[in-house]
């Protein structure tokens, strides 16, 4: 008889309630990718008194039979069985991405909503191909799609307006008035904060633009882009954590 897959998995306890032969739980468990919460039984009463509905943990779970009529590609194909709790009080994984709203016709007039959702869909996606480059665990997916996902909201933050936009590519102001001292972006600064921020989240120890922000005392983006290039910006974050070349 093959042995039986233990894995761990973050979940948020959705219902519980005593049953016959232990108690039942309904977990909704996002690595699953399910519509429908995961129900588990014979919970063992010193396992189920851990848990609280509404509330996120880091369980074990058994893989068991599979379910009649599935193929078992995927994990909600099983039958699971809880093994124990192993860390309470965690923050609920990212949201599954959503589809984005469909484009009326005349053109595309998407809401701050629908670029939200885009933005995790690519978010889930980058994190699944280190799934796949094996460079993370499965189960480590919601964790990871959220830090790609910061990264995005982070730079749709800092990306200038269009009017900020306009203002950079507009002529030289005249030698001597007050706005030509003041040195200002260039239109390359959204590609190269991005660039930035790419490189530093897909170093082996990720890293967001926050922590970029910390190694110049605290500043935005925007003002570290006006003196320094990519390349400035990479070799002193190197040098701030300790990263060889």
């Amino acid at each position: 008889m093959a042995e039986r897959k233990v894995m761990q998995f973050t979940v948020t306890v959705k219902s519980k309630a005593e049953d016959k032969d232990g108690w039942l739980l309904e977990l909704e468990i996002p690595t699953f990718n399910s519509k429908y919460p995961t129900k588990v039984n014979r919970v063992a009463e010193e396992v189920a008194k851990q848990l609280m509905p509404g509330q996120t943990y880091v369980v074990e779970l058994e893989q068991q039979n599979l379910k009649q009529g599935k193929s078992g590609e995927s994990h909600y194909d099983y039958y699971w069985g809880l093994v124990g709790v192993v860390k309470e009080g965690v923050a609920p994984p990212s949201p599954a991405p959503e589809q984005p709203a469909q484009a009326p016709k005349g053109g595309y007039r998407g809401t701050d909503d629908a670029r939200s959702s885009i933005e995790a869909q690519v978010s889930l996606k980058e994190a699944v191909s280190l799934v796949v480059a094996k460079v993370i665990k499965l189960e480590e997916v919601p964790k990871t799609a959220g830090v790609f996902y910061g990264v995005l909201q982070t730079l749709k933050e800092e990306t200038p307006s269009q009017g900020e936009q306009s203002k950079a590519m507009s002529p030289p102001t005249p030698l001597g008035s007050s706005e030509s001292r003041s040195p200002q972006p260039s239109k390359d600064g959204p590609k190269d904060r991005r660039a930035v921020a790419e490189w530093a989240i897909n170093l082996p120890q990720p890293h967001t633009t926050g922590d970029i922000a910390k190694v110049y005392g605290g500043k935005t983006m925007n003002d570290i882009a006006i003196t320094e290039t990519p390349t400035m910006i990479q070799a002193k974050c190197r040098k701030v954590w300790g990263i060889q070349e």
